[in-house]
């Protein structure tokens, strides 16, 4: 994922948290309003990680399994461009993948 990816992936989730119409959210973070309704719905057509997510269960805490082997687990929400970047790198490393 690019660092211009992460950036919007970041907003579109800030922004599904803030309660802000995507008008109001655009203005306050000096977005053009076109562009993230383009990039919110480039990634909602595909998942952003590719096919390794199995689940996400998202409150205040997060918990995220791969591949039914491995398991993240966050007291707090981490920040979207950290853990795309810790999920590439993973997925470099394979982690949580099996050969047969």
């Amino acid at each position: 994922m690019t660092k211009i990816q992460q950036k919007w992936l970041y907003h579109i989730k800030a922004y599904e948290r803030s309660g802000l119409s995507q008008s109001d959210y655009c203005q306050k973070h000096g977005l053009n309003t076109k562009s993230f309704s383009v990039r919110k719905s480039q990634f909602s057509k595909k998942p952003s990680m590719g096919s390794s997510f199995i689940s996400l269960k998202q409150d205040k805490a997060v918990k995220i399994t791969l591949n039914s082997s491995v398991e993240l687990a966050f007291e707090n929400e981490p920040n979207p461009a950290w853990l795309a970047q810790l999920l590439q790198q993973m997925e470099k490393s394979h982690v949580g993948h099996h050969q047969v």
